[in-house]
């Protein structure tokens, strides 16, 4: 058991940017995008990981942070007719 709200994970945050350019011609529409996840690579808790502890000792686990994605770059090319 522990304090109220104790299992409750940290505020997330991240920065995603896309820069994308179209280009249109009669019936057809051709998009080329390039894309960043987590642009300033915050580390975002995912989930955590307890290890070791023994109930008998009296010794607590190890509570170990799983993080969220790293930046994560990347374009593309859309087309449309």
């Amino acid at each position: 058991m522990g304090d109220v709200n104790s299992a409750r994970l940290p505020s997330y945050h991240s920065l995603n940017l896309k820069a994308e350019r179209k280009f249109i011609k009669q019936s057809w529409e051709l998009s080329l995008y390039f894309e960043v996840l987590n642009a300033y690579y915050h580390k975002n808790v995912y989930s955590y990981f307890y290890r070791g502890g023994i109930v008998e000792e009296n010794k607590l686990p190890e509570k170990e942070s799983i993080y969220n994605l790293p930046i994560i770059p990347y374009f593309g090319i859309k087309a449309e007719f």
